[in-house]
């Protein structure tokens, strides 16, 4: 199926406008914003690197768990 909504610059497309309009703001031609604090894994959203961590290492992150040891935020610069 063929997305409605259509990435210029990168070809990819998208079945919601909004889904488009996040990869726009924060996906493409951009570096991964976030990274995996055990391996050299980064991702573009944090629930990427949350299910990362649980398929790669079987880690489940809970509430009292400090994310930022395991999931930290790249430099922007």
């Amino acid at each position: 199926m063929l997305g409605l909504y259509h990435c210029e610059s990168c070809n990819k497309n998208y079945a919601q406008k909004s889904t488009l309009a996040r990869h726009i703001k924060y996906e493409c031609s951009k570096l991964p914003r976030f990274g995996c604090g055990l391996c050299s894994y980064r991702g573009y959203q944090k629930t990427h690197v949350v299910s990362h961590l649980a398929r790669k290492h079987y880690l489940q992150l809970k509430p009292d768990i400090n994310e930022n040891i395991l999931i930290f935020e790249t430099s922007k610069y």
